[in-house]
C-alpha cells in the first residue's frame, strides 16, 4: 500500500511539474532575430524640430527647452544644465537668421545632418548633428561646430 501510494504521488508530481515542452526550431526551419525598430522620423526631420525649439531666431522657432530635452539622447541631455548649453553648443553668441537642414546621412545605428546657417548672409555649412536610435526615435547626441 505504502509502494502504491508513494507511486502515485511521485506519478502525479512528475505530471503537476511537466509543462509545455520550449518549441525548439525544426531541422531546417531558419532562426533570426528581429531587428530593432529603426525611426518612423527621419533624422533631417528631428533636427529641423530641434533647431525650432533650441534656437529663437531660426524661422517659425518657438524655443521649448523641455520639449526639446525628449529629443537628445540621454548623455547628451546630461550636459543641458543651463541656458548657456544653447549658445555653447551651437558655438554662436547671435542666432542665425536663416538655417538649411541637409538631408541625413544614415549608417547602420548612426545619422548624421549638417545645417546650414547664415546670418543675414550666404547660407554655409556650421554644424554637423550626431544622432543615434532610441526605441524607435532618432535621437541627438552631439552637435559639432563646423
Amino acid at each position: 500500500m505504502k509502494k502504491t501510494l508513494l507511486l502515485l504521488f511521485v506519478a502525479l508530481f512528475a505530471f503537476s511539474a511537466c509543462g509545455e515542452a520550449p518549441v525548439e526550431p525544426q531541422e531546417n526551419e531558419e532562426v533570426t532575430m528581429e531587428e530593432p525598430a529603426m525611426p518612423v522620423a527621419s533624422a533631417d526631420a528631428v533636427v529641423a524640430e530641434y533647431l525650432k525649439l533650441t534656437l529663437g531666431t531660426v524661422p517659425g522657432a518657438g524655443v521649448d527647452y523641455e520639449a526639446a530635452k525628449p529629443m537628445m539622447y540621454a548623455p547628451f541631455r546630461d550636459l543641458f544644465d543651463s541656458p548657456m548649453f544653447v549658445p555653447t553648443t551651437y558655438c554662436i553668441q547671435d542666432g542665425p537668421t536663416e538655417v538649411n537642414v541637409m538631408a541625413a546621412e544614415a549608417s547602420g545605428d548612426m545619422a548624421s545632418v549638417t545645417v546650414e546657417a547664415a546670418w543675414g548672409g550666404e547660407l554655409s555649412p556650421h554644424w554637423k548633428f550626431t544622432l543615434v536610435p532610441v526605441n524607435g526615435e532618432w535621437q541627438v547626441s552631439q552637435i559639432e561646430c563646423l
